[in-house]
């Protein structure tokens, strides 16, 4: 039955003789798998951009901070901020992905 949609799943079951209350139970259970996959996706989508953005953060954070410590001799500018801030959301994407 993969792949029908629920009328034909519907029709299919009541040719069989499924009991109405069954297939009522049945319908629902795939049309509630088929939401938490779909939820599954979008949580996934959200985690991986989470991911990135806290990836871009890191580098951009610690690429300044690299650069300006090599121009000023030892006296450079640390951004910690953005490498804090970068680490933290890549971690936590990170953890939404485990969910």
């Amino acid at each position: 039955m993969e792949g029908m949609d629920f009328s034909a799943m519907r029709e299919t079951m009541v040719q069989k003789g499924v009991e109405e209350n069954t297939l009522a139970r049945v319908i629902r259970t795939v049309d509630d798998m088929e939401q938490q996959g779909l939820l599954k996706q979008t949580n996934n989508y959200a985690a991986y951009s989470i991911i990135g953005v806290g990836a871009v953060l890191f580098f951009v954070g610690a690429i300044v901070t690299i650069a300006s410590y090599i121009n000023y001799g030892g006296a450079g500018l640390l951004w910690y901020g953005a490498i804090i801030l970068g680490i933290s959301m890549f971690i936590g994407g990170l953890k939404a992905l485990q969910r």
